[in-house]
C-alpha cells in the first residue's frame, strides 16, 4: 500500500486532483492512500477500506476502480439482512454508466468503510484499485452468532494472531479466506495460540489489505478490533 501524509497545500491539491474530484472539507485524519489488488479469475472477497475525502462514505463506483467488462459483478453484504436475502447486486456495464443495479439503474449505494463484498470477474484476472481517505482511530466489529463476511474497515494488512484484538472467541470459531477457487480454514483455540490452520500451527499469513473473510462464532457478540492512525 502507498500512503501519503498530506503535510502542504501543494500535497493536499496533488492527493486531490489524484481522486478527480473538487476541492472538499477536511477529513478526520489527513492520510489519503490507495492499494492495488490484482483478482482471480471469478469470485473475489473484498471490503471497504476508505472513505470519501469529504468524510462521507463512497458509493460503489468510487470505491473499486478497475479496467471492468460487461457483465462484471459486485455482490455488497449486508449482514443486517435475512441471511438469504443480504446481497445487493450491481452489474457493469460501460455504455450505461458503469454500475447498475438490478432495475439498471446507476449505483447510488454508499458503503461505508468495513463493508464487504464479493467481485466476480469471469475467466480473467483483473488489477483493481481501492483507494480514499482513512479514518483515524480504532476499527471494531462486533459478530453475530453463526457465519457472516467481514471486512477489516481500515487499510491494514491483517494478522489474526498478531496486530488483530480479538474478544468473546469460543474455541472452535472459524475464519475462512479464500484462496483462488478454494478456502484456507483457521480455527481458534485459546490456550493453543490462537487462531490455528489445520495442522494446528499458528496462523503467520497476513491477509491482503482490501480482502474480507468469513467468520463463523458459536455466539454473537465476540469483537476483532485493529489500531487505526491517530489524528
Amino acid at each position: 500500500m502507498d500512503v501519503k501524509r498530506i503535510l502542504a497545500c501543494a500535497a493536499l491539491l496533488a492527493g486531490l486532483l489524484f481522486f478527480n474530484g473538487r476541492l472538499s472539507a477536511a477529513v478526520e485524519s489527513d492520510i489519503v492512500g490507495y492499494t492495488t489488488v490484482r483478482t482471480t479469475p471469478g469470485f473475489n472477497m473484498l471490503g471497504a477500506v476508505f472513505t470519501g475525502l469529504d468524510g462521507e462514505p463512497q458509493s460503489v463506483a468510487q470505491v473499486i476502480d478497475g479496467d471492468f467488462q460487461d457483465g462484471d459483478e459486485l455482490q455488497v453484504y449486508n449482514k443486517d439482512k435475512p441471511f438469504e436475502n443480504r446481497y445487493t447486486i450491481y452489474s457493469y456495464w460501460k455504455d450505461y454508466g458503469g454500475w447498475l443495479d438490478e432495475s439498471f439503474n446507476p449505483a447510488t449505494q454508499k458503503l461505508v468503510p468495513g463493508t464487504a463484498f464479493w467481485l466476480k470477474t469471469p475467466g480473467r484476472s483483473v488489477d483493481i484499485t481501492l483507494r480514499g481517505a482513512v479514518v483515524a482511530g480504532e476499527y471494531k466489529y462486533v459478530s453475530e452468532a453463526g457465519l457472516q463476511m467481514v471486512s477489516l474497515g481500515l487499510p491494514v494488512a491483517l494478522d489474526l494472531n498478531s496486530n488483530a484484538n480479538w474478544s468473546g472467541l469460543s474455541d472452535g470459531d472459524e475464519i475462512q479466506v479464500r484462496k483462488g477457487d478454494t478456502y484456507a480454514v483457521y480455527s481458534y483455540w485459546k490456550d493453543y495460540g490462537g487462531w490455528l490452520d489445520k495442522d494446528y500451527v499458528p496462523v503467520t499469513e497476513k491477509l491482503t489489505l482490501g480482502a474480507s473473510f468469513w467468520l463463523t462464532t458459536s455466539q454473537a457478540g465476540a469483537t476483532l478490533s485493529v489500531d487505526g492512525i491517530s489524528k
